[in-house]
């Protein structure tokens, strides 16, 4: 089955001289890219769900929205990616 997912990416790229780095120290440059991907098959007492709402944090979509100051928007109403027939 191929299925449209919401990944996070972002470059590790930790500020030096600190000693133990969150991750705002830690990475760099994120960004949020849809794709598609095969989900594997399912094992014997395994059951796929279907996720309708997802959030992202406040913070993080304000970091991103300073490093990608153009074409970012907020989704404000319930959405979903449906999976491809067949």
């Amino acid at each position: 089955m191929i299925t449209q997912s919401l990944f996070l990416h972002a470059d590790l790229a930790p500020v030096p001289g600190v000693a133990n780095p969150g991750p705002p120290q830690k990475y760099k440059d994120p960004r949020l890219i849809i794709r598609e991907r095969e989900l594997p098959a399912l094992d014997d007492f395994s059951v796929r769900v279907e996720m309708l709402f997802a959030g992202i944090c406040g913070t993080d979509l304000h970091l991103l929205k300073k490093k990608m100051a153009a074409a970012t928007s907020s989704v404000r109403r319930p959405s979903r990616f449906l999976p491809k027939a067949g």
